[in-house]
């Protein structure tokens, strides 16, 4: 907290502005008053407090979000999310255009369709492992105990740590099983930045300790995770951010995304809310040891020309890609020229 700002948020808006519900809004909108910036930009799309700040202010400037990861109805932004007047954001870059559509039935604004801005920000280098590899993406999340609540459903059913993350295990243990007959080490691209915490203790709970055949592989900077996909020759997981990014970048990738049925919710399966088919060419809602291997098989069989044919047909839907981001520096380039020719 700046004392300065928070000062000058106290003086305008009394004892709310310490302990009131919108304390974080008043704050915000102090900070921006003292800075006077012409754009005010975040890479938390998720947070209705932003979205209000241009309705609750007569400050010149502009405001834009980028989306930053996966969205979903539960456990996310869209639970329960009720569209209101005071819900305006100038500019909403986003993956894709029915994710555009989904924010502009909440949030007034423009939609610019951009992709992943960190993907598009790192040009693909396939340098493969000596030993042929698949990665699987983790989803983890810390918590105290297995049986922690994690999510509560809109019928106001509780959702545990272990209860969610069923599918989790179960298919990094498939992923084990295959790269195990395959000759094929397992490298887990973890969420921690810590080599031997928790993230990993769990892991090695599910599949034993480390060895020859599998690895855990903490998020080294900000690009590792991208650097770990694109070296491996198949990429494995649920429903993550990082495994569309994958996709996206042409990397051979399938997803499980059954998660579904433990949340009661259809924005767990593969692109939603732009895919509605349960099942396709490297995708799948099923948690069956024979589709693991029909899929994996398929994948890795496909020529490149193949792939990329096959991937141009659903990518596009689902995460667009712009190279170098040239779309959003354009736009942002413009919005701020607007204000030396006023």
């Amino acid at each position: 907290m700046n004392t300065f700002v928070l000062l000058q948020s106290f003086l305008k808006h009394g004892l709310r502005a310490l302990f009131g519900s919108e304390r974080l809004l008043f704050y915000s909108l102090a900070y921006i008053r003292v800075c006077r910036p012409r754009l005010v930009l975040t890479f938390i799309d998720n947070v209705p407090t932003f979205w209000r700040l241009r309705r609750n202010s007569n400050q010149e400037f502009r405001t834009a979000f980028v989306q930053n990861g996966r969205r979903f109805d539960v456990g996310d932004v869209f639970q329960g999310l009720v569209a209101s007047d005071d819900y305006f954001v100038d500019h909403h870059f986003v993956f894709n255009e029915k994710m555009g559509e989904l924010f502009s039935n909440f949030v007034g604004g423009q939609t610019h369709v951009i992709g992943s801005l960190k993907s598009n920000a790192l040009q693909r280098k396939t340098i493969p492992n000596q030993i042929p590899t698949i990665v699987f993406i983790s989803g983890y999340e810390q918590v105290e105990n297995s049986q922690q609540v994690i999510r509560v459903l809109d019928s106001g059913r509780s959702i545990s740590h272990f209860e969610y993350f069923k599918v989790d295990r179960w298919l990094v243990k498939e992923a084990l099983r295959w790269c195990t007959k395959n000759g094929f080490q397992l490298l887990v691209a973890g969420r921690s930045t810590i080599t031997n915490g928790e993230e990993c203790a769990w892991f090695e709970e599910i599949l034993g300790s480390q060895g020859s055949n599998w690895q855990f592989r903490p998020r080294e900077d900000l690009w590792s995770s991208y650097r770990l996909v694109d070296s491996a020759l198949l990429t494995v997981n649920s429903d993550s951010t990082l495994g569309y990014e994958s996709l996206a970048r042409g990397n051979r990738t399938i997803f499980f995304s059954s998660r579904g049925s433990e949340l009661e919710s259809e924005s767990s399966n593969f692109g939603w809310p732009a895919h509605n088919d349960q099942d396709g060419p490297f995708w799948t809602t099923s948690r069956d040891h024979g589709i693991f291997q029909s899929l994996a098989n398929y994948v890795l069989t496909l020529t490149e020309d193949e792939w990329e044919n096959l991937v141009n047909t659903e990518i596009s839907n689902v995460l667009a890609t712009n190279q170098g981001n040239t779309k959003i520096k354009r736009i942002l380039n413009k919005i701020l020229e607007s204000y030396s020719e006023c």
